[in-house]
């Protein structure tokens, strides 16, 4: 399992040659602190954004899937998701491309477990805490980012784990009710939307977590991996 979490890895820093860095220059003056938190938050708003992007695409099946045969609910979800990473990657390089930035095969091959047992006894220090409170997540993003036990890139992908967590949270308590009746979905789709909120943003939060590691600290990329994750935790 360990050799198709490196892959996973590995494929997808390869797909982001297509995708520059989407991060953006900030003042001299503000702390690596600061800037890994700026980002975390960065990285989840778009998270929630592609999640946006995909009830959208979703539900706007029924008029473009009229007279086409029953499509996958997740064909759906991961095409939406693609678009949505390529239109944020064109803003920073003038281009618009058909590049596939994720795949259910690699959701397929990685697990919850799987990440867990990637992070560090520090880093799951951290994710427990927010896990048994998760109204600490504010309070933690700190004490993450000070911490002289974890890298720059630990912290960061920590972060995104915290800032996902909250977002997602918030996300799914004034979103739940509608993805829940997303009838034009499930009339159109094979497979509909279920729901353990809690379990989902926990779910958003560990791909948070590896959508920042994998992404190569791309916010555009690693955030709708985030979101397609989540998506995915929604289906039945």
């Amino acid at each position: 399992m360990k050799k198709k979490f490196f892959l996973f890895f590995a494929v997808l820093t390869i797909l982001l040659t297509a995708c520059s860095s989407s991060y953006e220059e900030v003042s001299d003056n503000v702390s690596t602190e600061n800037e890994l938190i700026f980002y975390g938050q960065k990285f989840a708003k778009v998270h929630n954004e592609c999640l946006d992007y995909i009830y959208e695409s979703a539900c706007n099946l029924q008029t473009r899937a009229s007279n086409r045969d029953s499509i996958q609910l997740t064909d759906v979800i991961i095409n939406a998701t693609n678009e949505f990473v390529a239109r944020k990657c064109a803003n920073t390089r003038s281009v618009f491309d058909d590049t596939t930035y994720v795949t259910k095969e690699m959701y397929d091959t990685i697990t919850i477990e799987d990440i867990k047992k990637q992070m560090s006894p520090k880093e799951l220090e951290y994710t427990n805490k927010a896990i048994e409170n998760i109204h600490s997540t504010e309070s933690l993003l700190k004490d993450v980012a000070y911490d002289p036990e974890l890298s720059d890139i630990q912290k960061q992908a920590v972060i995104c784990f915290l800032t996902t967590l909250k977002v997602s949270l918030e996300y799914w308590r004034e979103n739940i009710n509608k993805w829940k009746n997303s009838n034009n979905v499930e009339s159109q789709t094979r497979g509909h939307f279920r729901f353990d909120w809690k379990e989902v943003a926990f779910a958003d939060a560990y791909w948070g977590y590896t959508g920042m590691l994998s992404s190569g600290m791309n916010v555009y990329v690693g955030g709708g991996t985030a979101a397609l994750g989540s998506a995915f935790a929604c289906l039945k």
